[in-house]
């Protein structure tokens, strides 16, 4: 009733809401966002070194049967190329009477070719008002001739124009909205694919809370990574210390970024699951990463041949100039091994990238903890706090529940051993730590509960309440996240 007041009992059309949206709202909305991030953050005391980052696919609203397709128009426009230059030798040997030639290249511009037209229509005199169309008519050679130059100079235009809207990123959008990027959505509830017109929306959480929002065009998360680095820079002034991930992010690219401005590599690599989980692939003989070296520095396979470098190549989309080798082999002929080793009759080739093998051994390594979810659960319920190593984010091989197939923390127990403790209890010891701060006797930069000379001071004010729940439902849960074979008799609270 009050706004119903206020309007005079006028009813606003679509047009007023659109354009308080699109031109009043749309510059101050990120403005607002920040300002109320900024207030919860001091608030709640929220950790920004940690974010933990995926990304979703939203269908636009736009036809689905509207697409443009990069290469498509690139191969049209090459064969328009041909006919232009078709149409060009025919026009010469028309006019090499009259001392004009036109020039013949292999790609042209479309106003080299209105140029064309206009000189040739000079040439001959030629009056578009006289023109003739339609059944009964014939048209003249000079006519023909004039409606093509202006038909491929109008065509070449078009395709020009798409590929100027699909830019140097992306290789496809839709004609009713040209933001959009045709991507591989998850299947429908009939279990089929949908190629459909959509957008890559990427978010950042740091302690539950959305940090940082990206709205991309890119199919791939590989390739909005960087731009919502970036973002989170242009906002807080700082890159995350640990930007955590999945494989879906990890690339060459984003590693060298990391390591560039200063963050940790914690995401995975593409193969990451199956090599550390299928011993039979990581240990197949026949991969090019298993072919030994030797002390001459020279490949081999199982059969002892060599394997000898062919030629180098840059990689395609990549920013950092990094090259692939091709080797191949000596001679597979007769080779006991050539079923198991190659597909094809001739000598194998394979592809060696020594800077991303080198790229990916960190987190690798880093990524294969031995969870003990009794220890996990002891330093979670502890009444003396922990504090956040952050050393250590990967994957727990040990684990075959879903939920505990994510990243995973180093926290420092109370008595100062490592334990990895995923999302869940991280958040618990960090929030525990910015609660009640460092114990008496402790230095600041020290752990909070590093040996007896900790726990023999006098324990402050709060120290001794649980941090987690005492009730039954709160343990119950967090056991079995932590897979606890009785998570009844789970003690997540210190007595």
């Amino acid at each position: 009733l009050r706004f119903m007041y206020l309007m005079d009992h006028q009813t606003p059309s679509y047009r007023t809401f659109g354009y308080f949206i699109n031109e009043v709202l749309a510059d101050s909305i990120e403005e607002i966002f920040q300002d109320i991030n900024k207030k919860i953050f001091e608030t709640e005391h929220v950790d920004l070194q940690h974010l933990y980052i995926d990304g979703s696919k939203f269908e636009a609203n736009a036809n689905k049967y509207s697409w443009v397709w990069k290469k498509s128009t690139e191969k049209s426009r090459y064969r328009l190329f041909d006919k232009i230059t078709t149409l060009f030798e025919e026009i010469n040997e028309e006019l090499t009477c009259t001392g004009i030639k036109l020039c013949i290249n292999s790609e042209y511009a479309p106003d080299y070719l209105k140029g064309a037209a206009e000189q040739y229509a000079e040439a001959w005199q030629i009056d578009e008002t006289a023109f003739v169309h339609g059944r009964g008519h014939r048209k003249t050679t000079q006519q023909r001739h004039y409606e093509k130059l202006r038909e491929y100079a109008a065509k070449l235009e078009e395709y020009m124009e798409k590929i100027k809207i699909c830019g140097e990123d992306r290789n496809s959008y839709s004609k009713t909205d040209h933001s959009a990027t045709f991507m591989r959505i998850k299947t429908d509830y009939m279990g089929n694919d949908q190629l459909l017109p959509a957008y890559n929306v990427q978010v950042g959480v740091a302690d539950e809370y959305i940090a940082v929002v990206d709205v991309n065009q890119y199919r791939s998360d590989m390739d909005c990574f960087v731009p919502l680095m970036n973002k989170f820079y242009t906002t807080y002034g700082f890159y995350p210390k640990y930007p955590v991930a999945d494989a879906g992010y990890g690339s060459y690219n984003n590693y060298i970024f990391c390591e560039q401005h200063g963050m940790e590599k914690y995401m995975k690599f593409t193969m990451f699951k199956k090599e550390t989980t299928d011993r039979k692939y990581r240990e197949d003989p026949f991969r090019a990463v298993n072919f030994p070296i030797g002390e001459d520095g020279i490949m081999r396979c199982p059969n002892g041949k060599k394997f000898y470098l062919q030629y180098r190549k840059n990689v395609k989309g990549n920013k950092y100039g990094r090259q692939e080798e091709v080797y191949q082999c000596e001679d597979c002929s007769e080779c006991p091994y050539a079923e198991q080793c190659k597909k094809t009759d001739k000598n194998r080739t394979v592809r060696i990238n020594r800077e991303l093998t080198a790229t990916r051994v960190r987190p690798r390594r880093a990524a294969r903890p031995r969870l003990r979810p009794a220890d996990a659960a002891f330093a979670a319920g502890s009444r003396r706090a922990v504090r956040l190593d952050g050393r250590h984010v990967g994957h727990h091989p040990g684990s075959r529940h879903p939920r505990l197939d994510a990243e995973r923390t180093a926290v420092l127990d109370r008595r100062g051993h490592d334990r990895h403790v995923g999302p869940l209890l991280a958040r618990h010891a960090a929030r525990r730590v910015q609660r009640l701060g460092p114990r008496r006797g402790v230095a600041p930069d020290q752990p909070h509960d590093a040996g007896s000379a900790a726990r023999s001071g006098e324990r402050g004010a709060g120290l001794g309440r649980t941090h987690l729940s005492r009730s039954r439902t709160e343990r119950r849960r967090v056991g079995s996240l932590l897979g606890l074979r009785n998570p009844r008799t789970a003690r997540l609270t210190h007595r």
